[in-house]
């Protein structure tokens, strides 16, 4: 009986602790992307 109990909770929470780092990866990557585009603008500044 324990053990229905405690898987339910346990894949829960692995669920959480996915959607959690997937959070911080996307964030991340945005994060990335605009310095990638403020390189890139800064770039053009000093060419153009």
């Amino acid at each position: 009986m324990s053990n229905l109990f405690q898987s339910p909770m346990l894949s829960s929470s692995m669920g959480e602790l996915k959607v959690s780092m997937l959070r911080n990866r996307h964030q991340m990557l945005l994060q990335t992307n605009l310095l990638k585009e403020n390189r890139l603008s800064d770039l053009k500044m000093l060419f153009f």
